[in-house]
């Protein structure tokens, strides 16, 4: 198999966009969008409307669950160096 079939083969995977907007971030499909929205109070909102995307998205399919391995997302709404300064 040459390089440019398996990036064909990959390909039918579907395609998924995502972007920055002024608050929030949007994901498109070939089937759908949709925005999660950013939350006001939060240290860092923007973080934690992509940690939202990314898991509701993924979590499914490539999450880890108790018999398969996968990825995990972690939020901190506070730094490293806050988190010291409370403890």
């Amino acid at each position: 198999m040459n390089e440019s079939e398996y990036y064909n083969e990959k390909d039918n995977y579907g395609r998924f966009v995502i972007t920055r907007v002024n608050n929030g971030w949007t994901l498109e499909t070939e089937e759908y969008k949709t925005v999660f929205q950013d939350e006001e109070g939060l240290h860092n909102p923007g973080s934690e409307s992509l940690s939202r995307l990314i898991c509701e998205t993924f979590s499914g399919d490539y999450g880890r669950w108790k018999r398969q391995g996968g990825f995990t997302i972690d939020f901190k709404d506070r730094g490293y160096e806050q988190e010291e300064l409370e403890s």
